[in-house]
């Protein structure tokens, strides 16, 4: 199936119902494609936060070195120095190899 706008709503649509509905990997793809921006969807930091700080991704390595990099981004207005820190460190200790790259990286 082609990608167009209207698919990519209904994905959006789709994904926030199943995420409204505490299923996890809805609300990392939800975060993720609003961090990155999709085919018909503008990047957009505040949704992408939204999504990553849910507390169904609290306990996700990777879902929170995410939430690391948009704070130490300054896409949300400003750096967030101690909030990544606090995300990379969470990150690592739930094991997340990305998360342990970004903890050690924040010397």
């Amino acid at each position: 199936m082609r990608c167009n706008e209207r698919n990519e709503g209904l994905f959006i649509k789709y994904c926030d119902t199943l995420a409204s509905y505490g299923d996890i990997a809805a609300c990392y793809e939800l975060g993720t494609l609003y961090d990155e921006g999709g085919a018909y969807t503008e990047r957009n930091a505040e949704k992408a936060l939204y999504y990553y700080s849910s507390d169904l991704l609290c306990y996700d390595g990777e879902a929170l070195t995410r939430l690391g990099y948009l704070y130490k981004s300054g896409r949300l207005g400003r750096v967030y120095p101690q909030k990544a820190y606090e995300c990379f460190a969470k990150a690592s200790s739930l094991c997340s190899l990305k998360g342990n790259i970004a903890f050690f990286d924040c010397g």
